[in-house]
């Protein structure tokens, strides 16, 4: 059962994580002037997605549900083109795979506990979390500074950005699934970080070119 401490940690970290969606649309895109309207969406997330880190659900599933979260309050408050909202509603979710896969490499390199303690033994559980989330402020801090740019996709382009994340969510969440079930050796391990990287850095550049055609 989760002690209050920890329950405090894990709403800290979620508000934050929340915190970084809404500064990198409001970076991106127009959104509506609206006070209440952003605070319900707010507050929405951050209760849904505790719950679902508290829940057993299985973590592709969370992460789908995440994407759906981000892009309903994306779609609720922008005022921006539906590439341009699409996109962006759908970006952090690549933050978090690039994330969560260099954290489990930095927690290989840098201590000797397995995957699976490094998640579930606190305090070692809560510095991973925060590298994790540190990474993911670095990414959204640059991509923030990045100038605004208007985006526009055919119909067909935005089923397949869509699908290119979806396949990436489940992809590289299953082989850290993989990590934390198998008690394999560390080089082992490694190779599965590096190939979890390596689909993501795939499904972002076939992202990035999407966007460039």
């Amino acid at each position: 059962m989760t002690s209050p401490t920890q329950l405090l940690f894990l709403i800290a970290i979620n508000v934050g994580e929340i915190s970084l969606i809404y500064y990198l649309l409001k970076s991106k895109l127009i959104l509506k002037q609206n006070p209440y309207l952003i605070s319900v969406c707010f507050l929405t997330q951050v209760f849904i997605i505790t719950c679902l880190n508290l829940s057993p659900i299985d973590s592709n599933i969370r992460m789908l549900i995440t994407l759906c979260l981000n892009l309903v309050a994306a779609f609720s408050l922008s005022l921006s083109s539906l590439a341009q909202t699409l996109f962006w509603g759908s970006i952090y979710m690549l933050i978090c795979i690039f994330s969560d896969s260099l954290t489990f490499l930095l927690g290989d390199f840098l201590t000797s506990h397995t995957a699976s303690q490094r998640l579930s033994q606190p305090p070692l559980s809560n510095i991973m979390t925060l590298i994790y989330f540190f990474i993911c402020f670095c990414c959204v801090f640059f991509l923030s500074r990045r100038k605004k740019q208007s985006i526009v996709f055919p119909p067909f382009l935005l089923i397949i950005f869509i699908f290119l994340i979806v396949i990436g969510i489940i992809a590289v969440e299953r082989l850290l699934d993989l990590l934390l079930q198998l008690d394999v050796p560390s080089s082992s391990q490694e190779e599965i970080i590096y190939f979890a990287i390596g689909v993501f850095l795939l499904i972002f550049f076939l992202s990035i070119l999407m966007v460039h055609c």
